[in-house]
C-alpha cells in the first residue's frame, strides 16, 4: 500500500503551537489472529509550538520509502485497567514534581516560540526532548515550579534519539533517580507544563514497552527507539516532561500521543533508552548547536 503525501497530510494535525506536527512517525505492526491489521490514525505532538514524533497504537503505517517496519504490539484496552488517581497523592509523587521545570525558547529562523518541559536528572542538569530546543537561538529559559526563572545553554543534543541537556548554572533543585525498567500495568504519572501553562500531573498505566521505528527529527535517518505505550493523557507542552513511577523515580521521558484511539494513548522513551546520553552529559558545560527547526 503506497503512502502518499496527501496520506501524511491526513495523518498531521494542528497541536496548539505555532507549527503543524512534522512528518517524523513511527511504524508499528499488530498481529490480530494471524493477520496483520492496518488503520490510519490521526496523531498530535506534545509539543506547543515544535515539531515532535507521531505514533499509532495498534496499527502499521507506511513511511515514504521505508516499507513495513514491526514492533510488539501494545496490549488492548480491556487487557489494562483505567490508571490508578491514586498515585498522584503519593508523598515521593509530590517532591519529585518540584524537580520539573517549564522550558521556554525562541527559533528566529521559524518565527516561533517554544514551550516544553524538562526534568532535573543530575546536579544543575536538566533532560529534554531534542525537538524542544531544535532551531533554538541564545538561552534557554527554565522555570521551576515554584516561578522561579533562570537561563540555560544546551549542553546536549541528539537529533536521532530525540534527546537533549541543558545545563542549568542556578539551578538547585533535587536531581530525580531513573528507574531501570517497568512492567504491563505498572501505575505511572505524566508531569509537564501543557500548552505552556502551569504544571499539571495526571494518573497513568503502562500499556507496553516496545521497540518503534522511524525517522529523526530532521527526517534524514532510519533510527529504533524502545519506548513505553502509556494508558493515559498527553497534552501539548507535556514533551520532554517525565513518567513517574509512585516512587518518584523516573520511567521515561515523555514524547508523544495518538488521537483517534478508543482510549487515551501516549509515548515515553524508557530509562534505558536515554541512559547514555543521560550519562554523556552530567557534567557537561560547553554549549553546542541546536541546528535548524525540526520541520
Amino acid at each position: 500500500m503506497p503512502f502518499t503525501e496527501q496520506d501524511l497530510r491526513e495523518l498531521l494535525v494542528d497541536h496548539g503551537g505555532t507549527e503543524p506536527a512534522p512528518a517524523f512517525l513511527l511504524a508499528e505492526t499488530v498481529e490480530r489472529r494471524g493477520r496483520r491489521v492496518r488503520r490510519r490514525l490521526r496523531v498530535t505532538a506534545v509539543t506547543a509550538g515544535a515539531a515532535a514524533v507521531a505514533c499509532a497504537a495498534t496499527a502499521v503505517l507506511v513511511l515514504p520509502g521505508l516499507g513495513d517496519h514491526e514492533v510488539p504490539g501494545p496490549l488492548t484496552t480491556s487487557e489494562v485497567a483505567p490508571p490508578n488517581d491514586d498515585v498522584l497523592k503519593s508523598g515521593p509523587v509530590q517532591r519529585a514534581i518540584k524537580s520539573v521545570v517549564k522550558l521556554t525558547a525562541t527559533a528566529p529562523q521559524c518565527q516561533r516560540r517554544i514551550d516544553g518541559t524538562g526534568f532535573v536528572y543530575a546536579p544543575r542538569h536538566v533532560m529534554t526532548n531534542a525537538h524542544v530546543v531544535a532551531g533554538s537561538q541564545g538561552t534557554v529559559k527554565v522555570r521551576s515550579v515554584a516561578g522561579k526563572q533562570q537561563e540555560a545553554r544546551v549542553v546536549l543534543y541528539d537529533p536521532v534519539k530525540d534527546i537533549a541537556v541543558l545545563y542549568v548554572p542556578g539551578l538547585t533543585a533535587a536531581p530525580l533517580a531513573f528507574t531501570p525498567r517497568a512492567s504491563v500495568g505498572d501505575d505511572a504519572a505524566v508531569v509537564g507544563f501543557p500548552k505552556g501553562g502551569p504544571l499539571t500531573a495526571s494518573a497513568a498505566r503502562i500499556r507496553a514497552r516496545q521497540t518503534a521505528t522511524g525517522l529523526d527529527i530532521y527526517h534524514r535517518s532510519r533510527v529504533s527507539r524502545e519506548i513505553y505505550t502509556i494508558r493515559g493523557h498527553m497534552e501539548p507542552g507535556d514533551a520532554g516532561g517525565p513518567l513517574l513511577t509512585p516512587q518518584g523515580t523516573v520511567l521515561g521521558m515523555n514524547f508523544a500521543a495518538a488521537l483517534d484511539t478508543e482510549t487515551p494513548t501516549a509515548y515515553a522513551l524508557t530509562a534505558g533508552q536515554v541512559a547514555s546520553a543521560a550519562q554523556q552529559a552530567r557534567n557537561a558545560t560547553a554549549p553546542v548547536s541546536t541546528e535548524g527547526c525540526s520541520d
